[in-house]
């Protein structure tokens, strides 16, 4: 039997087994739901090529963020960016990051971003309404937007849950490669 609960918090649930005769016996127990809290965006590698073959901003730096939206229209518009998916969560902006970064940063999330693993999937049309898109963006100096790597499968990328780990308080998501990502949540 598997239950689901729209929210964290303690629940009681309760077993009813009744014999053939009609007597019951009950059992019940307490449990307590989870949620995993975005807490840190680590970028491990930041890259693109700045011969723009793959709709890449032409300059070597950019201001680079994170951005989390709902996968709900399957309409891309140039640079893989997806203007009608509503935004869940925008980080903080890095600025002036170079195209072949491999110093990984971190990106510190402020504020309760709680991420449902059941959304956990590829950002393809068959989980369409049913997962996030997860992107790593980047702005160049005249203000056009990029999509430097996302969850929308295809061409080598990876993405899925690396760590999912409640005793050691860890869950992390991976994607990459051009542009490694892990996204760092606490149980609470």
């Amino acid at each position: 039997l598997y239950v689901a609960y729209p929210k964290s918090g303690k629940y009681t649930i309760t077993l009813t087994a009744k014999t053939s005769n009609g007597q019951k016996s009950t059992s019940s127990k307490e449990v307590v739901v989870l949620d995993r809290v975005l807490k840190s965006i680590c970028v491990q590698t930041a890259q693109w090529d700045t011969i723009n073959t793959n709709g890449w901003p032409t300059s070597s730096k950019a201001d680079v963020y994170f951005q989390i939206q709902k996968y709900t229209d399957t309409l891309v518009v140039q640079y893989s960016v997806y203007p009608n998916c509503p935004i869940i969560y925008t980080s903080p902006v890095v600025k002036n990051v170079g195209y072949a970064t491999h110093t990984a940063f971190t990106i510190y999330v402020n504020e309760k971003v709680i991420i449902d693993k059941s959304l956990l999937q590829w950002a393809i049309p068959t989980y369409l309404n049913k997962t996030y898109l997860f992107s790593l963006m980047a702005k160049d100096s005249n203000g056009k937007v990029y999509c430097l790597q996302n969850n929308h499968g295809g061409g080598g990328n990876y993405f899925g849950i690396m760590i999912d780990d409640l005793t050691a308080n860890k869950f992390v998501i991976q994607n990459g490669p051009f542009s490694a990502i892990l996204l760092n949540c606490d149980f609470e």
